[in-house]
This record gives C-alpha cells, structure tokens and sequence, in this order.
C-alpha cells in the first residue's frame, strides 16, 4: 500500500489564514499573531484557505516568540505559608509557616552555576518560577537568588518570574520586580464580590481594596510586565466585562485558571455548569477576537496560546514534568512538578545532597526528570 503524505495546512509566513465568520472576511497573520478583517476581499480567492500575504497591504511586523518555551523551567517554593485562604487552592492542606532557608538557597544557587559552568544547557534559556505559598513573604531569599545568579551566570539567559496573589505588591516590592524585569503573575479576580468569596484573606481584612490598590499603584508603562490570572467558576458569567475592564487600565497579559475542584465545593466546575462556562468562554473569545482585528497586543492564555500552536502547528504538551521543569520544595526537595509540593511520595533528591536514582526508579514515567538537569 502507498501512503502519500497530505499537504501541510499552513506552511510558513507566506501564507495568511483565511476565515470568513459574522459575514466578512478575516486573515490571521502568523508573524504578529493579529486577525485582520478584510473590506473587499478578492472573490476568486473567497474559497480559500490559506493566501498569499503579497495579495494584501498588512502592515509589517517582528515575529512575535511561540508558546512553546525552549530551555529550563525551575519552580523555586519560598514559602508554604500564605497570607490567603483561597477556596480552590490545590495546596490548602499543605500550607504552614516554613521558608527557604540561606543555606538551601545556596545550594540551588550553586546547583545553577554548574549548569552554566559546564554549559550543560548550550544557548538554552532559564526560566526561575518563584513559588509559594505567597512567594513575596520571602523577600530577602527572593532578592539573594535573583542578586547571585544574575552575577554570576554566563553562558545562558536567564528570567525570573513570580507567581503571587498581589497582597504584598508594595510600592518598594514593585519598584524592585520592575527594576530586575521579573514577570510577575497575580492572581486577583477583579471583582468585590468574587475576591472576597473565592479568596479570602487568613485574617478576615478584605484583600480585594488590597490588592486594586497595588495594581493602581502599577505605572502604566510598566503593566506589560504583569499578568492578571482570572478564576473560572460557576460565578465568573461576566470575566468578558473583568478583562476588558483591565485592559482599559493598561494590562495587556490575562490567564483563566479553570477551577474543577475546591475543598468547600462551592465554586468547582460540575457537568451541569458546562453550558454556562461555555457561553463565558465565548465571549471572552469573541472579545479577543475584536481585539486582534483592532490591532490590540493582548494575551488571555490559554486562548492564545493554543492559537499558536494552532497556527504554528506546533504539538500541545500537556505537561512539562518529564521534559524541561523541575520544582525545589523551601526544604531543598526535589519534585518533577509544582502540583506535587509537599507530597513526599514524588521527591527524587534534595539540592544539597544529590539525586536518588531509587526514587527515580519508582517514580511514574510521565513523571521522571528530564535529561540532562540531573
């Protein structure tokens, strides 16, 4: 039997999508990521799915970085305590009051140097995830890490991100994630009513005059370098509205955090929420469909993101645990994923004394550390 291999859909930069959809034309360009709506467009090409970009005026520009990240992605915990008690946090019954100590910062510190000076990674990035528990209630290891490694770290680049609840986004806290170009991600639900339900404050205060206070507080050219990460529950009907509501404010950078499960139940996403939940995603998509054609550098993952990989035909990974991440407990453990902070069950080795190729072994296959970080 003779298999001939089909035609790849998209080929490359020459070619733009073409989607007829609210009765007129559209062209996805895959070098800015940005949907066009076309007035007048040629009727001998009206069937087609993909047409040459010569054929049109569109304006030229940078190719925008793919979804898929190409290096090393290290979730660091500072902490397993939290100034929050969010109803759907996986970690809810994981959280004390411990803290990455000087010492076990040192050895992941140092576990980084090797890499770079046995150029392990080649021209790879490095991609530093603070973690917690709320990360920013460890400060002053956050600032020795980012201080060492920046120093001391030659042969590949290296990012820092942080991923926080906003509470602690002082004036001086984001004077210093600004200064050291650290991309930080809050998750902050933009409505009174859903903050103070879906993640109230430990102490009883209200976290949401909080936290819009801070991202007030933000200068506006400087809010590219945060991303608000929005909750989708039974309650968030109108996070079409929130976003746009954001984006006025000069965000740019969303994620929708699905919530399929909680510890009160409450809020979690059960079959007979499927239709509404799909409605809210249809606007939020319709939504950002307007922004791409009016030309609007706006993010919302996973929207965009599948988008490009959609278009890129890039294949979807489902989780990196196995390829390219690995997470350090405060305590200097070892785990393949954040999602398994605290489960002793999935720990591997420890910064400062090693990996324990016994634990390896027992380990699923989904779940084993990539090559050649250990």
């Amino acid at each position: 039997m003779e298999i001939t291999a089909r035609e790849i859909l998209y080929q490359g930069e020459s070619d733009l999508r073409h989607y007829v959809g609210r009765d007129a034309h559209y062209l996805f360009d895959n070098i800015d990521m940005r949907l066009y709506e076309v007035v007048d467009f040629p009727t001998q090409y009206v069937n087609s799915k993909l047409v040459h970009r010569n054929l049109f005026n569109l304006p030229e520009q940078e190719s925008l970085k793919r979804a898929n990240f190409n290096g090393y992605i290290a979730v660091v915990e500072l902490t397993n305590d939290c100034n929050l008690k969010c109803v759907y946090c996986y970690r809810q019954q994981n959280l004390n009051n411990d803290f990455m100590s000087m010492d076990v910062a040192d050895a992941l510190i140092n576990h980084f140097i090797k890499l770079d000076k046995d150029n392990i990674l080649k021209d790879k990035n490095v991609n530093i995830n603070f973690f917690g528990g709320e990360p920013l209630m460890n400060m002053p290891i956050l600032k020795y890490i980012v201080k060492r490694l920046i120093d001391s770290i030659k042969n590949y680049s290296i990012y820092f991100s942080i991923v926080t609840n906003g509470m602690l986004l002082s004036k001086e806290n984001m004077e210093y994630i600004i200064k050291n170009n650290i991309r930080t991600r809050i998750s902050f639900e933009g409505d009174e009513f859903l903050q103070e339900k879906l993640r109230p404050t430990v102490n009883g205060k209200s976290a949401y005059k909080i936290i819009k206070q801070n991202l007030d507080n933000i200068p506006l050219e400087k809010r590219d370098l945060f991303s608000i990460a929005f909750s989708v529950s039974r309650f968030a009907g109108n996070l079409d509205s929130i976003i746009k509501t954001y984006i006025d404010l000069g965000f740019k950078k969303f994620n929708l955090l699905f919530i399929i499960d909680d510890i009160v139940g409450e809020t979690n996403i059960k079959l007979e929420n499927l239709n509404d939940i799909k409605e809210t995603i249809d606007d939020v998509i319709t939504m950002y469909a307007d922004l791409l054609i009016s030309d609007a550098n706006i993010e919302i993952y996973p929207i965009s993101d599948m988008m490009s990989r959609l278009h890129n035909r890039i294949p979807q990974i489902n989780c990196h645990s196995s390829i390219d991440t690995e997470t350090y407990g405060y305590d200097g453990s070892i785990y393949p994923c954040l999602r398994f902070l605290s489960y002793k069950e999935y720990i591997y080795g420890n910064i400062r004394t090693g990996y324990d190729q016994k634990s390896i072994d027992k380990l699923p296959i989904s779940a084993i550390p990539a090559q050649p970080f250990r």
